[in-house]
């Protein structure tokens, strides 16, 4: 793979493979298949006074009603999108793996229904990906709310690929559609004419992954995130307060000047909880916080790990901020007295395994949401309050959306299918081995004694590999588990150990005819559902 990540039109090139598209076509996501009214609007506003008020038959009849409602629409939407007729031109290309659960579809509008920000969570180094135009219409034009892109793992890419998607994005949002053309139709449509950008990663570094000496090995990486978390919790929820960035003088300090053992007066603040800040001692917000002056030298004797923090902090506080400008001319109800400030709610949605979870952790400042590297972890909508920002935070179970033209081995890759129910490992193997050199960089060898420098085969690969880790079938007789071989060289991929990107298209292609002609008309495909017995 070149530097600069998978050139665009060769994205999902793989051997033996031809169904692929220059880009993923997206289908018209499902809706409830009602809108809610401005009574429902304000009730969800205001503490569900009035629904309270009704009796209790009449909403459970009115419930029942929308549910089986939603039920049959979304068995008729299934049945639609499955036997999809595509144009001629498209007719080669597969549906990919979709969620296929009404239940974790109500969870997605439940929570952009809900929020006055939608955030949409996407991995940096696929974005084209996680972001379908069937999700950013739904948001955008029918919801009529303000999203927010967030580029998660923004350590994982060069900063040269960041800065190009982040041109891209915009440009790319407006040639399709999503957003209003100007200013002047925003103020009539209520549609936003602009989806703001932020990029997000909770390891920060100078470099990235990508000819890092350290930052691509997992074992230093998953080291430094344990290591840093205690310390991380401590800054966020005001247990520890630290100075401002130190300067140059102070780093080129002895390490046992920095990080000697403390003096008798030093134990003596370290007992009373109080922490030295420009050259006073000075009580944290919690000052029973036990050890509080050990923490902070402990974390000002790594300067790498404390400007790590200080750059984390300062991401968390833009994105708060920047969702606060995006509602400043929106008027928000609370449930407190009057006089309160008003809570702002930022519903985080997009694809499992993009990190949405651990970004609320990270906001947080505390662990409120179990994550997992398996896709589909969080169950169902959960709401974080966070008093101190007067933020609640709403998080929702990821779900990949309907597309043409992505090979689902490409999905175990990218995250949005799970590895382990992965059905042919080997193909996601197949395209990793033709973007990467795998034999080089894990240093195989083939197993029959045949020449290496003859092309692998994804078996060979894989084969090669288990036998390195030592991966044996059980009570196979020492047949090697070549399945298990491929489930971990997909799993590093996603992990970022290999390092796999896609590189931006040229701005100018979004002129081209190409684009206008044979892309753009079918980047998002409408349906159009034969009415239910209900409606």
């Amino acid at each position: 793979m070149d530097e600069n990540g998978i050139p665009f039109g060769s994205w999902f090139n793989m051997p033996g493979y031809t169904d692929a598209a220059l880009m993923p076509f997206a289908v018209e996501m499902p809706t409830r298949g009602w809108a809610l009214d401005e009574a429902t609007l304000e009730d969800n506003n205001q503490c569900d006074d009035n629904i309270c008020s009704k009796k209790n038959d009449e909403v459970l009849f009115e419930n029942v009603s929308l549910e089986s409602r939603e039920l049959e629409r979304f068995e008729v939407y299934l049945k639609a999108v499955d036997n999809y007729p595509l144009p001629p031109a498209l007719q080669t290309l597969q549906l990919s793996s979709y969620e296929r659960n009404l239940d974790v579809w109500r969870q997605l509008w439940r929570t952009v229904e809900q929020s006055d920000v939608v955030l949409i969570v996407c991995d940096v180094r696929y974005p084209i990906l996680h972001l379908p135009l069937s999700l950013l219409h739904y948001i955008v034009r029918q919801c009529k709310k303000s999203p927010l892109v967030l580029l998660n793992k923004a350590d994982l890419v060069p900063r040269r690929v960041l800065d190009k998607w982040m041109e891209f994005l915009p440009l790319y949002f407006k040639a399709t559609g999503v957003v209003s053309a100007d200013e002047a139709e925003e103020a009539s449509t209520g549609i936003v004419c602009d989806i703001p950008l932020l990029p997000f990663t909770s390891l920060p570094a100078e470099e990235t992954a990508f000819g890092a000496d350290g930052n691509g090995n997992p074992a230093r990486r998953r080291k430094k995130k344990k290591r840093h978390a205690k310390l991380y919790e401590q800054l966020r929820t005001g247990k520890l307060q630290l100075p401002e960035t130190p300067t140059r003088d102070e780093y080129d300090d002895d390490d046992e000047d920095a990080c000697g053992t403390s003096s008798q007066d030093e134990e003596e603040n370290n007992k009373s909880g109080r922490v030295k800040c420009d050259g006073e001692y000075t009580y944290a917000d919690t000052d029973n916080f036990k050890g509080m002056y050990k923490a902070e030298r402990e974390l000002q004797c790594d300067k790498r790990g404390y400007n790590e923090l200080r750059i984390v902090s300062d991401m968390i506080s833009l994105l708060l901020q920047k969702c606060r400008a995006m509602c400043a001319n929106k008027t928000h109800v609370t449930c407190g007295t009057g006089g309160e400030e008003a809570f702002l709610r930022i519903g985080v949605v997009g694809h499992p395994n993009v990190g949405k979870s651990s970004l609320l952790n990270c906001i947080r400042g505390t662990k409120v949401v179990s994550v997992s590297a398996t896709p589909g972890h969080t169950k169902h909508l959960q709401t974080i309050p966070i008093p101190s920002e007067h933020v609640v935070l709403i998080d929702s179970p990821g779900l990949s959306f309907p597309v043409f033209g992505l090979p689902r081995a490409i999905q175990a890759v990218v995250g949005t299918h799970q590895i382990a129910q992965t059905r042919d490992p080997q193909s996601g193997v197949a395209f990793l081995a033709y973007h990467l050199q795998l034999e080089r960089l894990y240093g195989l060898r083939k197993v029959d004694g045949a020449d290496d420098t003859v092309e692998w085969s994804p078996y060979e690969l894989c084969e090669s590999f288990a036998k390195k880790k030592g991966y044996f079938v059980k009570h196979g007789k020492g047949a090697l588990d070549v399945h298990r071989g491929a489930i971990e060289i997909l799993q590093e991929a996603y992990d970022g150990r290999l390092v796999l990107f896609f590189a931006p298209p040229d701005i100018t292609w979004l002129e081209s005819s190409q684009f206008r002609k044979e892309i753009c008309p079918h980047l998002l495909m409408e349906l159009h559902l034969p009415k239910t017995v209900g409606e």
